[in-house]
């Protein structure tokens, strides 16, 4: 029994950590987050600009984040992008819910001041 509290304890230890050595910047939130997941041809691509926003380039983001108001720095959790990635009604992507890591690697990178993204 003894046994079984130490490794509950050691597993448990583990979780919740938050080391994502990602570099925290628009270009890497931009090409390894949001074009894959959000910037499709029939949804926020340059194309398709749904509701006005592209994420399939870094440049395409960087204008739709900065003119559509979609980042407060140094507030994730009150940033636009970050409230539709995690809400359950018309949560986007609307198809498939980016990965928890994801989610919170971009609330991460908008309350270090969304390195990339001009204020």
């Amino acid at each position: 029994m003894k046994r079984l509290v130490v490794a509950c304890g050691v597993v448990l230890g583990g979780c919740g950590t938050t080391d994502d050595d990602r570099p925290q910047t628009l270009e890497n939130v931009t090409l390894a987050i949001l074009s894959p997941s959000c910037g499709n041809a029939q949804c926020h691509s340059s194309f398709r600009q749904a509701d006005g926003y592209a994420f399939d380039t870094v440049a395409a983001a960087k204008k739709s984040i900065e003119q559509g108001g979609l980042v407060v720095e140094g507030d994730g959790e009150t940033s636009q992008l970050y409230i539709v990635l995690r809400r359950t009604v018309d949560r986007m992507p609307y198809d498939q819910p980016l990965p928890e890591p994801d989610i919170q690697f971009i609330k991460t990178w908008i309350d270090n001041g969304a390195d990339g993204v001009e204020p």
